[in-house]
């Protein structure tokens, strides 16, 4: 089972778990933005949250680490 992607403002972010990565998109152009590398597969949707200094994602992944991108 593939984990949910989530949309914050004009980002799309897919996370997968088989190349243990998440992926930013632009949903005006569909444009990659970034993609980050994790030390394991990604099994549950990130969290994106818009700050006071600007938008956060965080996502945990099956080496234990909780990142905040």
């Amino acid at each position: 089972m593939a984990p949910e992607p989530v949309v914050l403002g004009p980002r799309l972010f897919i996370p997968s778990n088989a190349n243990a990565s998440l992926t930013a998109y632009d949903t005006g152009s569909g444009e990659e933005l970034w993609r980050f590398y994790a030390g394991g597969p990604i099994r549950f949707a990130p969290v994106a949250w818009r700050g006071a200094d600007g938008p956060r994602v965080f996502v945990v992944s099956d080496d234990g680490h909780l990142y905040c991108l």
